[in-house]
């Protein structure tokens, strides 16, 4: 499945860029966001990703345009700020994956740039994101947490490149004795359940829930229970905390049988550890790179089938 709907065209019209000094990790959260909103707000016509660069050498620009469905006035006016679970409005909706603009806004000003939006109601959206070449002092520390903390998200940075390299090779998942391990992926972004449908679909039986409602209904009438899920933080309605937190104390359903892996585009401590609190078995940030999103689910179900084999021995003796 590609990113952009049928019908819809997903064209470049990058110029040559240079190297700028930036957080790489952190500026590709930021694009990543404002892109996969766009193809995904955008049922027929194009998504335009255009540049520029400043003759005198002080910035990069970067647009991506859509014909999509558009933000109204009084939308756009909020669509930088963090949104409450209870908000139904297009701005929850143009945040596509958690707080994906809330944090894009706070990244492009600690690097000392700006980011704007143009909108009209059904006819389309433009993102624009301006970064100097060289970032501004207070910049450099922005991976510590402090520097974030004004935006209380739980919400994306990919892995190091490190850490992705560093696993080169990945044992095939458990399977279950009927077949190949069932995973349920709880997420209200289309594109992000492809990603990891992409990522795991070789490996396990995916069932998919677009919201938490319909991840505890799954869990409440599935006859056997799924070998992982994985949850996402930020959804409309119950968020991913919330839906953890039922399975745990209202379904009894503790972490040694049914592993439940946050996923997060936060890489602050803080969104881990509220993850933790919340009784799920680990935190996963996005956007996923394959190796590592697979090793995480292997471990997660090892741990639940080395507790089984010990329950089985112990029973024996």
């Amino acid at each position: 499945k590609p990113l952009v709907n049928k019908g819809v065209e997903l064209i470049s019209e990058l110029g040559e860029l240079p190297i700028i000094e930036a957080d790489a990790h952190k500026c590709t959260q930021v694009f990543y966001n404002i892109v996969t909103n766009a193809c995904k707000f955008t049922k027929i016509g194009k998504v335009v990703i255009s540049s520029s660069v400043d003759p005198c050498g002080k910035w990069v620009e970067v647009s991506v345009a859509d014909t999509g469905s558009g933000i109204t006035p009084e939308s756009l006016e909020r669509i930088f700020e963090p949104f409450e679970q209870e908000d139904n409005s297009n701005v929850r909706g143009y945040q596509g994956i958690g707080l994906g603009l809330a944090i894009a806004h706070e990244v492009v000003q600690r690097h000392g740039g700006q980011i704007a939006v143009e909108s009209e109601l059904g006819v389309g959206t433009t993102f624009t994101v301006r970064l100097p070449m060289v970032m501004c002092e207070a910049s450099h520390s922005l991976g510590d947490e402090g520097d974030v903390a004004s935006v209380p998200v739980s919400n994306i940075t990919p892995p190091p490149q490190d850490e992705s390299e560093a696993i080169t090779a990945i044992a095939p998942l458990e399977a279950r004795s009927e077949g190949k391990p069932l995973l349920l992926s709880v997420d209200d972004d289309v594109v992000n359940q492809e990603v990891i449908r992409s990522a795991l679909a070789d490996e396990c039986e995916i069932h998919e829930a677009m919201d938490g409602e319909k991840a505890l209904e799954y869990l409440k009438n599935c006859d056997t229970l799924p070998s992982v899920v994985l949850l996402d933080i930020m959804m409309p309605g119950i968020s991913g905390h919330d839906v953890c937190r039922h399975v745990r104390q209202n379904m009894h359903i503790p972490p040694t049988r049914l592993p439940i892996l946050m996923l997060s585009a936060s890489n602050l401590s803080s969104s881990m550890v509220e993850a933790l609190d919340s009784g799920s078995n680990g935190f996963v940030s996005k956007p996923f790179h394959k190796q590592v999103l697979r090793a995480h689910v292997r471990a997660a179900m090892n741990i639940t089938k080395q507790i089984e084999t010990e329950v089985e021995s112990a029973w024996k003796a």
